[in-house]
């Protein structure tokens, strides 16, 4: 599963976020890819900062393959 927010503005964004990593967790989901873009780095930056204040996330990184992704691992 995977969550393409590529030109939202941060604050639409992070609402989709948030809904779709609830969706993930209820699903038993293990992880998720967020499609974040590159651009500027305020997505980026943005998503990475909420998901540091999840409590039910294991991990999130980049993709190696794509640095306009985000893996995210849930406990």
């Amino acid at each position: 599963p995977e969550l393409n927010i590529i030109g939202m503005r941060v604050d639409e964004a992070l609402k989709n976020v948030d809904r779709f990593l609830d969706r993930a967790v209820v699903q038993g989901v293990s992880h998720v890819r967020i499609l974040h873009g590159i651009g500027t780095g305020r997505l980026m930056q943005a998503v990475r900062a909420r998901l540091a204040e999840t409590g039910y996330i294991r991990a999130y990184h980049g993709d190696d393959r794509n640095a306009g992704v985000t893996i995210v691992e849930f406990k």
